[in-house]
């Protein structure tokens, strides 16, 4: 029989943040027994300088105890228009809680492999004679995403810095994982070893939307996304705009969640009297029965990875509109969701479809069942996991 692998997964960043990175980390914990099967035990979920989880504590533990102190909270939200604002918060966001991670992880002296969620981790960790896989989240570069949270590094020596930066922590990888095909095939393209594409998955829910979507009535739109420019939120609102004030009480709009650019797109709605219209929910813990309460799932990205939000609506039948950004049109058939661009005429010929009932909504729902029941389990995601991490330590 062979020898059990221990397993501490770390990232940096702050694990009460709604996002799809500690989505995906809490799944796995959930979900240790599909690891145990293959012989792979998981130590602890390091986040942000702190042990959140460990194998002898229950999963409601999860999501406890991790609030920043209140300069940190402070520090880590700098507003800055300046390169020099946006480098101190890059620092405190990413390299400090790396370091603190990793000094976590060295004060336990198993053997192990550490599985990173972040560059700085693994650029901080030395290794030995122990085993260290990263996952990057992201279908694309990766620094895509760094120069949406800091716009000021694009085009100054920052840019360099951290393309230097992710190039060593792949180099370092005993295995890297990505979100997509295409991504994968450029860094294999340019020398780097050991690439894998792993698809996310999540845990199938127990909500299946099974009514027939009344396309008659008022057509209700979720969208469940970080609040900000990359994830296209100012795009869905200008949309809206353009729609003859008549049509506007055909459709309705939940937005879910938060981020930078909240207050400003909340005014934005509210200048143009849209509050009716369009309402912002904020976080909340019920997304699955949010999703279940509306027609169709409406993500206007300029910028994805394979998002998590897009499998909790399929996993309920929820017909999707997605832009075609990312992995989505790599992992998603053309026939399965409204494809879209991250403009806002494709938005705005949406809402009419929408109006004058012309997209089968529920031929797209149960699209949404099959592609999720085929692609994007958890088990189905959690096996390929294993299959890497027991191939790097055997």
């Amino acid at each position: 029989m062979k020898e059990l692998i221990n397993l501490d997964i770390v990232s940096t960043g702050n694990i009460n943040n709604k996002n799809g990175v500690n989505t995906f980390m809490i799944n796995i914990f959930k979900n240790q027994k599909l690891f145990k099967c293959h012989q792979i035990n998981l130590n602890r979920l390091i986040v942000g300088g702190k042990v959140i989880k460990t194998n002898d504590s229950s999963n409601n533990e999860i999501v406890k105890n991790h609030n920043d102190n209140k300069l940190i909270k402070y520090l880590k939200y700098i507003k800055s228009t300046t390169i020099i604002g946006n480098i101190a918060s890059f620092i405190i966001n990413g390299p400090l809680q790396g370091i603190k991670n990793i000094r976590i992880v060295n004060k336990f002296k198993d053997d192990k492999t550490i599985f990173v969620q972040d560059i700085f981790s693994c650029l901080f960790y030395k290794k030995g004679n122990n085993k260290i896989i990263m996952t990057i989240h992201s279908s694309d570069n990766p620094l895509i995403q760094t120069y949406y949270n800091y716009p000021k590094f694009k085009g100054t020596f920052m840019e360099n810095i951290m393309e230097y930066l992710l190039d060593k922590a792949i180099l370092k990888c005993d295995a890297t994982i990505v979100l997509g095909d295409v991504f994968k095939n450029q860094l294999i393209n340019k020398g780097y070893e050991n690439i894998y594409t792993v698809y996310n998955g999540i845990p199938k829910s127990k909500f299946i939307k099974k009514e027939k979507i009344n396309q008659n009535s008022k057509v209700k739109i979720i969208t469940v996304a970080s609040i900000n420019y990359r994830k296209g939120i100012d795009i869905l609102i200008e949309a809206f705009l353009k729609l003859e004030i008549k049509y506007r009480n055909k459709i309705s709009i939940t937005i879910v969640g938060t981020g930078v650019d909240i207050k400003k797109f909340k005014a934005l709605v509210s200048d143009n009297k849209l509050e009716n219209h369009i309402k912002f929910l904020g976080l909340r813990n019920n997304i699955i029965e949010l999703l279940v309460q509306n027609d169709i799932f409406l993500l206007p990205s300029r910028d994805e990875g394979l998002p998590i939000a897009m499998l909790e609506a399929m996993s309920v039948g929820l017909p999707l509109a997605l832009t075609n950004v990312g992995s989505i049109p790599e992992v998603m058939e053309k026939d399965t969701y409204y494809p879209l661009e991250p403009t806002i005429n494709s938005l705005v010929i949406f809402y009419q479809k929408l109006i004058n009932n012309t997209i089968d909504l529920n031929k797209l729902s149960d699209k949404s069942v099959i592609n999720f029941d085929n692609k994007f389990s958890i088990n189905t995601m959690i096996n390929k996991y294993c299959e890497i991490i027991k191939k790097v330590n055997y």
